[in-house]
């Protein structure tokens, strides 16, 4: 065992359990890197991971206070979450203050040190899947966890209700609920009932930019058509062309539920929309998952942490 093993560079995530207690933290790291979600280990870590939604204002301001960290130590600023519902994210651009204070930036967004995304390195596989027969009647789907005005910067909440009266949308969210899921298990459940339809609402709680979840993704890997509200760029992260539908091309609600209806009722204009499943993905979108994927992030996080700290 190399002397490196022996005693590697720790890396914390901060208050894991209150703050992190989601995120995925057991993927490939360099050899002489270790995560640490032991807040004992504050002071020999080479880094400490903030995730800046999650913190106080009082954590915030305590790390303001201070001005920078300690010698020989990172402080990083983590999010997944959209920077339009957190506007402390804004001070990556805006906030000279906070840009000194953080080191590394390991967001969403792809213009960060570290971008950490929703894409995941057996997408290539789980995009292959097989499209599931939809039983009849079984045309739009909807899973809208969130009602709070807070999370509708894009205002899909008012779409989706608007949508409603001009075509069935079976919502099984908590926002407009008029369908249940039985044996709820999570994720098995949602990717379960997703694969029954046709359609799903892949409705972000905003459109800003690299923001792209795993509401664009979990209905490609089911076999239904995501109908997308959201990222500007979206298209740069779709593994195909003609995989999804973008409601701003759309001039209303109305409009779009019309389209749909229109889908269903003509199968080779429908199934075109699923014939990317017989080809090869495209090789931007290989690349990027290769990149960019969640378990690869930390381990790009090690190797900027190496190229500042000199390790």
């Amino acid at each position: 065992m190399s002397l490196a093993t022996q005693n590697p560079h720790i890396v914390l995530f901060h208050e894991y359990e209150r703050h992190f207690g989601w995120y995925y933290i057991n993927t490939l790291l360099p050899d002489d890197f270790r995560i640490s979600t032991d807040m004992n280990d504050i002071s020999r870590a080479v880094a400490v991971v903030f995730n800046l939604p999650a913190c106080s204002g009082d954590t915030l301001r305590l790390l303001a206070s201070k001005g920078r960290a300690p010698p020989n130590q990172l402080w990083v600023a983590f999010s997944i979450e959209s920077e339009g519902n957190y506007p402390v994210l804004k001070m990556f651009d805006y906030s000279e203050v906070y840009r000194n204070i953080f080191s590394l930036w390991m967001t969403y967004r792809l213009d960060c040190d570290v971008p950490v995304t929703y894409l995941r390195l057996d997408a290539f596989g789980l995009l292959k899947r097989p499209v599931r027969p939809k039983p009849k009647g079984n045309l739009v789907c909807a899973l809208v966890s969130s009602s709070s005005t807070r999370y509708n910067k894009n205002g899909r909440l008012e779409y989706i209700r608007e949508l409603l009266n001009h075509i069935p949308v079976h919502s099984y969210g908590n926002y407009l609920n008029n369908r249940k899921i039985p044996d709820d298990r999570g994720v098995l459940s949602k990717m379960e009932i997703i694969s029954r339809y046709k359609f799903t609402l892949a409705f972000e709680n905003s459109n800003c930019r690299d923001y792209v979840t795993e509401k664009f993704f979990q209905p490609l890997v089911a076999g239904s058509v995501p109908v997308v509200m959201g990222a500007p760029n979206v298209e740069e992260f779709s593994p195909a062309e003609h995989c999804y539908i973008d409601v701003s091309n759309f001039g209303s609600p109305k409009e779009l539920a019309d389209y749909l209806k229109w889908l269903d009722q003509d199968d080779e204009a429908y199934s075109a929309y699923l014939d990317w499943k017989e080809k090869p993905l495209r090789a931007s979108f290989m690349d990027r998952v290769s990149r960019y994927s969640v378990e690869m992030a930390n381990y790009y996080l090690c190797e900027r942490i190496r190229e500042r700290l000199d390790l």
